[in-house]
């Protein structure tokens, strides 16, 4: 190590392991200035000849005054910027068949230290047929953060079809390859047979509904036919302007046989119902008002079991049993077990026996007014309007309407039952444009039948339609087996 030099009265330079010598003696060293320090190991000072007259040195600062460089902090390293991650690049949706859906979900990270802003797109020929339904990326994806975008894929052609999604930040990327394919029916030989095929015979007529209300100069008859081309009603009015639905006045004197005939290229029909007019006042026979506990009403313990399908292949198979816990007036309070496709608990509700309404179950969705025929007289001429309606998600004002269309007997499992049946529909304005067309519900329309002996209903059908005239649901709900008291 260097030393310095330093001192007003005597001046010397040591170095390290010598012994210093003074101003006067021979031989003395002198200190040379020096602009640059050394980085040897040696001393700085030279050798001068002895002289009587002493040199007067330059002033030396001491050590204290010296001062040393300081060494600045090192900078602080600065955050990686957001690094968009993925486990995989590519999303395979496999074979489906044209208009059928499959939906998968894709994953991604942001590895970095800052937040990354994220811009989604769908591109290529065939990136109509893949659309994101749920996005929990949002804008912003936050440093070592992950969300998810699920994405659908319905194919309407045959074929395979493929797109990109592409995940963007500002110094990062994601490219996705999107695949598919819709399988085409197999081809079927064009064979030409050596003679014309015969003509298919046409359908017959089929007279679905025949019904008679009293009226007070005679009876409204309501009909519902397929396949025919002409109708008449005997012996009056004769033949009717509408082949296919409609109710019409028939003035009568008193009670009669009416004949609907339906004929039509594949044939004829024809079906009988008895008509008449309100008997006069002084026919009306007074019967004592029924007991408030009826037989058909429910009661504790009584319980249902339904079986529910959809329409498509993937719609969920469910069975499920509604039993009755408790009956205060026309309330009924009823649980919900699903024993199919795995048992669990569901909810207990209770539902209003005198008035049409809506139940939702959530796991089975809604049913309409189960006990209508349990509290109250139901016939061919019921009719209701402005029935309160839950919102579907986010989608309410609703219209509802319902009405008893006629009688017919009904098969499933449990058995056969000659039902009424009573059609609803409930419908409402479009609100969210066409972007969400395929998505937003406009209508839902039930089909129920109703039957004495069962209490509650014995069949279902649930069709929930959208904007855009596509259905969204269609479930069929049918009793398999009771046990009431």
């Amino acid at each position: 190590e260097r030393r310095p030099c330093w001192g007003r009265r005597r001046w010397a330079c040591a170095r390290p392991g010598r012994r210093t010598r003074s101003r006067g003696a021979p031989r003395a060293r002198r200190c040379r200035a020096s602009a640059r320090p050394s980085t040897s190991s040696s001393s700085t000072c030279a050798a001068a000849p002895a002289t009587s007259t002493p040199s007067i040195p330059s002033p030396v600062a001491p050590p204290a005054a010296r001062s040393r460089p300081s060494t600045p902090p090192p900078p602080a390293s600065p955050k990686t910027p957001a690094r968009l991650a993925a486990e995989d690049t590519r999303v395979d949706f496999g074979t489906l068949a044209p208009g059928e859906q499959r939906t998968r979900e894709y994953r991604i990270h942001n590895t970095g230290e800052t937040d990354a802003a994220l811009t989604t797109r769908l591109l290529g020929d065939d990136a109509g047929l893949f659309r994101i339904i749920v996005d929990t990326c949002g804008d912003t994806l936050r440093a070592g953060s992950s969300c998810s975008y699920s994405i659908a894929y319905r194919p309407v052609t045959a074929g395979k079809h493929a797109a990109g999604l592409v995940v963007s930040a500002a110094d990062s990327a994601l490219e996705v390859a999107l695949g598919g394919q819709a399988d085409a029916p197999a081809p079927v030989a064009a064979t030409p047979p050596p003679t014309p095929p015969a003509p298919r015979p046409a359908p017959a007529p089929k007279i679905l509904r025949l019904s008679a209300k009293p009226t007070a100069d005679g009876a409204q008859v309501c009909y519902r036919v397929d396949n025919a081309t002409e109708l008449t009603l005997e012996p009056r009015p004769g033949a009717l302007r509408n082949a296919r639905e409609d109710c019409v006045v028939v003035p009568l004197p008193r009670t009669v046989s009416l004949t609907l005939i339906a004929r039509g290229e594949g044939g004829q029909a024809a079906a009988r119902v008895e008509a008449g007019p309100l008997p006069t006042p002084a026919e009306v026979v007074r019967t004592p008002a029924p007991a408030a506990t009826h037989a058909r009403q429910p009661a504790v313990g009584d319980s249902w079991t339904y079986r529910s399908r959809g329409k498509w292949a993937t719609s969920p198979k469910r069975s499920f049993t509604l039993r009755v816990g408790r009956v205060e007036n026309a309330l009924v309070y009823e649980s919900l077990t699903i024993l199919e496709p795995e048992r669990e608990r569901g909810k207990s509700l209770r539902s209003q026996g005198t008035a049409p309404g809506f139940i939702d179950w959530g796991a089975i969705g809604w049913e309409f007014s189960p006990w209508l025929m349990a509290f109250e007289a139901l016939d061919s001429s019921s009719q209701w309007r402005g029935i309160p309606t839950p919102r579907i998600n986010n989608w309410g004002d609703w219209n509802t309407t319902a009405r008893a269309v006629g009688v017919e007997t009904v098969s499933v499992p449990a058995g056969r039952f000659k039902a009424i049946e009573v059609e609803v529909w409930a419908r409402r304005q479009p609100t969210d444009g066409s972007t969400r067309a395929g998505q937003e519900p406009t209508s839902v329309k039930f089909n129920i039948w109703y039957a004495i002996e069962s209490k509650r209903y014995v069949k279902m059908v649930r069709i929930i339609t959208a904007a855009n005239s596509q259905r969204l649901e269609e479930d069929t709900i049918e009793l398999v087996e009771y046990q009431t008291r």
